[in-house]
């Protein structure tokens, strides 16, 4: 079963009770995910009374299951190498079986594995792992200890792996020396931004300067400058040249949200003919995947259930989790009676036009998106952000930035992230006049209103020289090869904030280039377009 998103958390227990209603027996019935391994799987692969295994990835990898004849594959499966894992799953031979296999005396039935998929187009890893198991030399590996190069914590090391298993913790583990701190740098531990006054005390001083201040806040006395910092540590002031505050977007609160959404929706004669469908046409192709000339394709009409039909328009609904479910599936119901009843003068009572609104919502996802999308552009609201911080804590040790607004490399960064800062740090066109971390869901941060109407953080904002876009400020975001391309990444691509503009989205190649990404309506994909250069950036 696929494992993403809200749909992922609640596939196993909708799946067992498919099953249930097929006429499989509950207690045939075991699953196993890393959130929640139910079953022993050595032993449950041995247990007869156990029939169907439901599983996400974590029983794909290194999983022995000789009694498995079929896969019923509910995800895409792009990965040869996650293809050979579960194909390998049905292509073991049962103790019970191997006698008849080796005098090629077995039935017709059982001399194939058999694996079910939900969605052939994007199965192509499936096909792959065959064409690679077909190239694969019949040999007997040693089993020996190999030498392997492991990336562990951001550092290089050398590990034995012993029968192909790898240490988790650094080889050698050396305990650190607990009592190796370093001497508090007195220097450092205070950064009064206001000199204490003469032959006073220090509490003197701060009660005086709550007093002039005539302020509240008592935080502003528990976050005061002479907070000192912890042993090792210093503050680094914000720097002269990066702004005090940025302009951040949000949703605004009103009245009759869902109606003026669903207004927005376009309901032309094809989605209309598609709410009344009954039935739809579908095709099964069989292929051998180990020689894929012997395929047949066969044509089904089929009843399409209602049940069925109306929980994936649910999945569909819950999406913009800024709209109360109920008022947008009622304000929907009343779009649809008007342009059925009242426009096109059809008889359909409560439940068809609930029965053709998830239909539409099915064979249309993306209606109330888009419309969502064109509300939020219009309508959502920017305001001025907190102040961000005159100074940050960090260790003495940091990594210097010259361009960074606190100065230094922050620590938070992931490897993706601290590859384009120092690409940023190595600018020598004169191009970054500042650059500073965008930190998620902070009161002083940048946020933006993306189509499903939840706000997205980008990783950076930076000033550039000569921008005239943006009031010369651009957003970045970045990310890793292995989720250039799902969900999330499509919501934030299309997302773009009223005054600094669309983000630019980068993606890490494995040659550490960065690739600008945009994304293709046509494949409805969002994929690398061309390589970023850091002195182009005051022209994207």
């Amino acid at each position: 079963i696929d494992s993403k998103g809200k749909a992922g958390e609640m596939d196993v227990e909708k799946t067992k009770q498919r099953l249930i209603d097929l006429g499989v027996p509950e207690e045939a019935i075991a699953w196993y995910t890393a959130d929640d391994p139910n079953d022993d799987l050595s032993l449950m692969a041995r247990d007869e009374r156990k029939e169907v295994l439901i599983f996400k990835v974590a029983a794909a990898l290194g999983f022995d299951a000789p009694r498995a004849f079929t896969l019923v594959s509910l995800r895409t499966s792009k990965s040869v190498d996650f293809g050979i894992q579960v194909v390998g799953r049905i292509l073991r031979v049962h103790q019970k079986l191997q006698l008849q296999a080796a005098a090629k005396s077995l039935p017709n039935l059982l001399r194939f594995g058999y694996v079910f998929l939900a969605d052939a187009e994007n199965q192509g890893g499936l096909i792959g792992a065959a064409e690679k198991i077909n190239a694969i030399q019949t040999q007997m590996s040693a089993i020996t200890p190999n030498t392997l190069l492991v990336k562990f914590a951001g550092q290089t090391e050398v590990q034995v792996s012993q029968n192909g298993q790898l240490s988790l913790l650094p080889n050698p583990y050396i305990r650190p020396d607990w009592n190796a701190n370093p001497a508090p740098n007195n220097d450092n531990c205070f950064v009064p931004l206001n000199p204490v006054r003469e032959n006073s005390t220090l509490l003197d001083t701060l009660i005086g300067e709550y007093i002039e201040s005539k302020t509240n806040k008592v935080e502003d006395l528990k976050s005061s400058s002479y907070r000192p910092c912890a042993v090792g540590n210093r503050f680094f002031p914000l720097r002269d040249n990066v702004p005090t505050h940025f302009i951040s977007e949000r949703i605004p609160l009103m009245v009759g949200l869902a109606e003026q959404i669903v207004a927005q929706i376009r309901l032309d004669a094809e989605v209309l003919v598609a709410g009344l469908r009954k039935n739809i046409k579908i095709s099964r192709q069989t292929i051998n995947i180990f020689d894929q000339t012997d395929q047949q394709i066969e044509k089904h009409h089929a009843k399409l259930s209602a049940s069925e039909m109306a929980r994936r328009a649910q999945l569909v609904l819950f999406d913009p989790e800024f709209i109360d479910l109920k008022e947008l599936n009622n304000a929907l119901l009343k779009r649809l009676k008007v342009e059925y009843i009242d426009h096109s003068g059809h008889e359909l009572s409560e439940l068809d036009l609930i029965r053709a609104l998830n239909m539409i919502i099915v064979a249309y996802p993306k209606l109330i998106r888009h419309a969502t999308k064109t509300y939020l552009a219009e309508f959502k609201e920017i305001f001025k952000a907190d102040e961000l911080p005159k100074q940050v804590e960090a260790s003495e040790s940091i990594d210097r930035a010259n361009l960074n607004s606190y100065g230094i490399m922050p620590s938070d960064l992931n490897e993706t992230e601290r590859q384009f800062a120092r690409i940023l740090e190595a600018d020598t066109s004169n191009t970054v006049r500042w650059w500073h971390r965008n930190k998620d869901r902070k009161p002083y941060s940048v946020g933006i209103v993306m189509p499903n109407g939840n706000r997205y953080f980008p990783d950076f904002i930076i000033g550039v020289n000569n921008r005239t876009k943006g009031e010369g400020i651009l957003l970045v975001e970045t990310k890793g090869g292995f989720i250039a391309d799902n969900v999330d990444t499509q919501d934030k691509i299309h997302a773009e904030h009223k005054i600094y503009g669309k983000p630019i989205m980068l993606t890490l190649q494995d040659d550490g280039q960065f690739w600008l990404m945009q994304y293709l309506e046509s494949d409805n994909k969002v994929k690398k377009d061309r390589p970023f250069r850091v002195e182009n950036i005051w022209q994207y």
